[in-house]
C-alpha cells in the first residue's frame, strides 16, 4: 500500500506542477530557516522565536541545542536513558552517547571531533555534525554574530506535504468523528478523503503507515464484530489473518487483528466502536513480514495504545485533521484530460457521512455521492449548443421518462423553476417505486455557458421531507468553474466521440451484428453499445438509455461440453447463478428449428436496490452451443422496452452457414 500511495502522490505532483499558479508557491516556503546567536537564549525558526538553552562556542566548535534544532528539521529524537540518544532522519539512524566521541550511523561506527555535552540538563551537539548529515547551509553575519542555518532538503518539500499535509504536532485527531492518536515526528498525511472519514499517515523514518477509517454504518456490538472477523476475516482486511482477539478489559475496548497484507507487510488492525461509528485503526510496518514483530515493538504498540475517543478539538498538541465545517464537508470535482492535466469542474458541500460512490459507468463527467444506494446525489455534465432551449429539453425528457419507465414504478410530481448555487435552474420531481421502496427523485438543471449541469437527488419518500433542508443546502452550495468550461466542453466532445465508436450503428436505426467465428447474428438499434471483449466467443451489448443488457456466449461442442450441464458450460450463466438469484421458471421451446431450454432468474437485492429478471436461453446447434441472456430492471421494464428486448431475441440467429 505504501508504494502504491507514493506513486499516486508523485503522479499528482507531476500533474499539478503544470497547473498550479506561479504565485501560489515560493521556493523559500519549503525551507527551514533557523537563526541563532551564541550566548542568546532565543532561537528563531522560520521567523518564530523559541526559548532555548543558549548556543556556545568552545575550542572553536559551535554547540547548539540538539532536540530543538533536529526536531525542527523533521528528525525524530528518542532519549534512551544512560546518556544515550537515538536520532532518526530519512535513511539515517544515529546512536550517540553524551560525552562519548564514538557514535553510530546505521550501525557504522564514527568519531566526533568534539563529543556532545550537557548544558543545564540540555544536550548540546556540534553544529558540524548537523552540517555533515543534514542538507544545510550555514552562514554568519560578522557584524551581529547571528548564525543562519537553512535546511535545503526540507522534509516538507521532500515528503510532498505542501500538497498533502505536514503534521506539526505529536498527535492527530478529528474533532467531528471524535478520535485522536499519537504519531511519530516527521510524519505526514499521505491521503485524506474529502470528508476525513479515511486518513492515511506515513512515516519514512519508522517505515510505517497509520490508517484511521470511520464506518458510519455500525452493525452490532464489539463482540458481534469479533465474531464477524473470526467468521469472515476478508471482510475486514486484505491479506492473511494470523490472529484475532477481543480485548474487553482495555479502555477503550477493541478487537485486534494481526495479519499479513497483500503486499506481504505486517499489520495490526484495531476495531473500536461508540455505537455511532466503527473506528478501524491500522498500523502497517513496511519492513516487517511478521505481525508478532509489531507486537514486540514497544514504540509501535505505544502508538496504537494512544488511540482515544472523545476528542472535540482545541486541545494543545493535537492537530485537528477534520474537514467538516458547520456540519458539512466540501467535495471538489476535478476532470483529468488526455494530457493528464486536472481541470476543476465543480464543488458542493455534503453531509460528512456521505461518500463518493461507484457510478457503474466509465463516464468521468458523472459523479455520484451519497450514504447508500437509497440516498445520494448525482452530478452529470453535458455540452450544449447556443440554440439550447430548456423548456424543449424538459418536455422531451418527460416524454422519455413516460415511455421508458415502468408505469407501475413511475409517478410524475411536478416541474418548474428552482435554484442551484444561487442561480436560476429548472427541476422536475417524480416518484419511483423499486421493490418495496418508494423514492423521490429531484432533478435540477443548470445551464452555464456551454455546459448543462444535472444535479439529481434521490431519497426515500419518508426521508425526503425530513431532510429537505439538508438537500437544499447541498444544492445551494453548488458552484462551478467558469474558467475551465472550454476545456470541459472539449473533453465532453472527445468522450462522446470515443463512446460512439462502440455503438452498434452510426444512427439509431436497426443494425445487424454478425459474429462470423461462432456463426451467429443479431439485430438491434444503433444506440446499443457493444463490449470490447478480447474473446470472440463472448459478446455483451448494453443500452445506456435503460440499463438493459444482452449477453451471448458460444461454446464449441467437444466431449466435455456435450455432456456438461449448462452452468459448467457457460461462464455468463455460472456468474449469474453464483449471485443471490432465485430460479423462477424453467422450460423449453423450439426456436428457428432448434430446441431451446429456458430459465428465468430473479434478483432482488435490498441493499444494492436492484430488482430485475434474467431471461436465459440455451441451445445446442451441433457445432456450437449458445447461451443468450437478457436483463432489464423493473424500473425500465415498460411495455415499449420489453417489446424491444423480445424483438432483439427474435432476431437472434444461431448456426449461420459460412459462405
Amino acid at each position: 500500500m505504501k508504494r502504491k500511495l507514493v506513486l499516486t502522490v508523485v503522479l499528482l505532483v507531476m500533474i499539478l506542477s503544470s497547473v498550479l499558479p506561479a504565485y501560489g508557491l515560493n521556493e523559500d516556503d519549503f525551507k527551514t530557516v533557523i537563526k541563532l546567536k551564541p550566548g542568546s537564549g532565543t532561537i528563531a525558526i522560520n521567523g518564530k522565536s523559541y526559548s532555548a538553552e543558549s548556543p556556545f562556542v568552545e575550542g572553536g566548535t559551535l554547540f547548539v541545542p540538539l532536540r530543538l534544532i533536529l526536531e525542527a528539521f523533521g528528525a525524530e529524537v528518542n532519549w534512551q536513558g544512560n546518556n544515550k540518544v537515538n536520532i532518526i532522519y530519512g535513511d539515517y539512524s544515529f546512536d550517540l552517547t553524551v560525552g562519548d566521541r564514538k557514535y553510530f550511523v546505521n550501525q557504522d561506527e564514527k568519531q566526533f571531533d568534539t563529543p556532545p555535552r550537557y548544558k543545564k540538563d540540555k544536550i548540546m551537539i556540534p553544529l558540524s555534525f548537523i552540517e555533515e548529515y543534514f542538507d544545510v547551509s550555514v552562514s554568519k553575519d560578522e557584524q551581529t554574530g547571528t548564525v543562519t542555518v537553512i535546511l535545503e532538503d526540507d522534509g516538507a518539500l521532500t515528503d510532498l506535504s505542501f500538497l498533502i499535509g505536514s503534521i506539526s504536532e505529536s498527535k492527530i485527531g478529528d474533532s467531528y468523528y471524535g478520535w485522536s492518536i499519537d504519531v511519530p515526528r516527521g510524519s505526514r498525511v499521505g491521503f485524506i478523503t474529502f470528508n476525513s472519514k479515511y486518513i492515511y499517515v506515513e512515516n519514512d523514518q519508522r517505515d510505517i503507515g497509520i490508517e484511521v477509517y470511520i464506518d458510519t454504518n455500525v452493525e452490532g456490538s464489539l463482540k458481534d464484530y469479533y465474531e464477524k472477523v473470526s467468521d469472515s476475516p476478508m471482510d475486514f482486511m486484505d491479506g492473511i489473518m494470523v490472529d484475532c482477539t477481543l480485548n474487553s478489559d482495555k479502555n477503550p475496548q477493541y478487537v485486534e487483528i494481526l495479519y499479513i497484507n497483500d503486499y506481504e507487510e505486517a499489520a495490526i488492525q484495531r476495531l473500536y466502536t461508540n455505537n455511532r461509528y466503527l473506528y478501524k485503526v491500522v498500523l502497517t510496518s513496511y519492513s516487517e513480514t511478521e505481525p508478532e514483530n509489531i507486537i514486540d515493538n514497544k514504540f509501535f504498540i505505544s502508538l496504537l495504545n494512544s488511540f482515544r475517543l472523545g476528542y472535540k478539538g482545541f486541545e494543545d498538541g493535537v492537530q485537528d485533521l477534520s474537514k467538516v465545517e458547520f456540519g458539512m464537508a466540501k467535495y471538489e470535482n476535478y476532470i483529468t484530460d488526455d494530457s493528464y492535466r486536472k481541470h476543476f469542474s465543480w464543488e458542493m458541500k455534503l453531509p460528512p457521512e456521505w461518500d463518493e460512490m461507484d457510478t457503474h459507468s466509465d463516464n468521468p463527467y458523472v459523479t455520484r455521492l451519497g450514504k447508500n444506494e437509497k440516498e445520494y446525489v448525482v452530478v452529470e455534465l453535458a455540452a450544449v449548443e447556443s440554440e439550447f432551449k430548456m423548456d424543449e429539453f424538459i418536455t422531451k425528457l418527460l416524454d422519455y421518462y413516460k415511455g421508458n419507465f415502468n408505469e407501475k414504478c413511475y409517478e410524475f410530481q411536478r416541474s418548474g423553476k428552482s435554484s442551484v448555487g444561487g442561480r436560476e435552474s429548472h427541476n422536475i420531481v417524480y416518484k419511483l417505486v423499486n421493490g418495496m421502496n418508494t423514492y423521490v427523485v429531484e432533478e435540477n438543471f443548470l445551464v452555464a455557458g456551454d455546459l448543462l449541469y444535472n444535479i439529481t437527488i434521490k431519497s426515500p419518500e419518508d426521508k425526503y421531507k425530513l431532510q429537505k433542508t439538508t438537500y437544499n443546502k447541498i444544492l445551494e452550495s453548488f458552484s462551478y468553474s467558469s474558467k475551465e468550461q472550454s476545456s470541459l466542453k472539449d473533453g465532453l466532445k472527445k468522450y462522446s466521440y470515443a463512446s460512439n465508436r462502440n455503438r452498434v450503428g452510426k444512427n439509431d436505426d436497426i443494425s445487424k451484428y454478425i459474429n462470423n467465428e461462432y456463426e451467429w447474428k443479431i439485430e438491434l438499434a444503433g444506440y446499443w453499445t457493444k463490449g470490447s471483449e478480447l474473446d470472440s466467443s463472448v459478446q455483451t451489448f448494453y443500452n445506456d438509455r435503460t440499463g438493459a443488457i444482452i449477453l451471448i456466449e458460444a461454446v464449441e461442442n467437444e466431449d466435455f461440453s456435450k455432456t456438461a450441464d449448462d452452468k459448467a458450460k457457460f461462464a455468463f450463466l455460472s456468474n449469474i447463478i453464483s449471485q443471490d438469484v432465485e430460479l423462477k421458471n424453467e422450460g423449453s421451446l423450439t426456436f428457428k428449428g432448434h430446441k431451446v431450454k429456458t430459465y428465468t432468474y430473479r434478483m432482488e437485492d435490498e441493499e444494492e436496490d436492484i430488482y430485475m429478471d434474467f431471461q436465459v436461453y440455451v441451445m445446442n446447434t451441433g457445432t456450437y452451443s449458445y447461451c443468450y441472456i437478457s436483463a432489464i430492471s423493473d424500473l425500465y421494464a415498460s411495455e415499449k422496452n420489453l417489446k424491444e428486448m423480445q424483438e432483439i431475441w427474435n432476431s437472434f440467429t444461431p448456426a449461420l452457414k459460412k459462405d
